[in-house]
């Protein structure tokens, strides 16, 4: 997600420092039940004497009518929730450095395959089977945002370690040796 903490090359809170003193205003949507974790937006802010205005998503189309320029947008969510957002608000022109966005909890992404291209549901683990062409891909960190999806890798027989408990029996010619 676009939280910049490695695009501006300081910490988190510098980034977001210096994005909101850029902000004549400020329209601060938050995913119920998140807005504990951007407390120190809100507070950050102020600090700046920046107007914030909360709004809903129903609201964010009528707000985003009447917005002057310097107002930013600050989303705060569970991946689908920001994915989602950032996606209406690209299409109402919004750019990347009018946006601050932060995911709660775990991203997971859809998986693409280097073999087939073909795009595979979200997973947790590290490695997969494609939906469409069954082999194994090993899921890297190696993440589109154009296609919103990671890169899946595909795993060679000669790569997999197969690991048994039981010991496996010794290759011995027929003469014994």
């Amino acid at each position: 997600m676009r939280n910049r903490t490695a695009a501006g090359g300081g910490t988190r809170k510098d980034n977001l420092w210096a994005f909101l003193q850029c902000a004549h205003s400020l329209l601060f949507l938050c995913q119920d039940g998140q807005q504990e974790s951007c407390s120190a937006v809100l507070q950050m802010a102020s600090d700046l004497q920046i107007a914030v205005r909360t709004v809903t998503v129903e609201e964010l189309k009528n707000e985003l009518g009447s917005a002057k320029i310097g107002t930013r947008l600050y989303v705060c969510g569970d991946y689908q929730f920001v994915r989602g957002l950032e996606n209406v608000l690209f299409s109402f022109g919004i750019t990347n450095e009018e946006l601050w966005s932060d995911v709660t909890g775990a991203t997971v992404h859809p998986v693409l395959c280097a073999g087939c291209y073909h795009r595979n549901d979200p997973v947790a683990g590290s490695y997969i089977h494609c939906e469409m062409c069954g082999r194994m891909l090993e899921v890297s960190n190696h993440y589109s945002k154009k296609l919103d999806a990671v890169m899946g890798y595909i795993v060679l027989p000669e790569q997999l370690v197969f690991k048994s408990e039981e010991p496996q029996p010794s290759r011995t010619t027929p003469e014994g040796r």
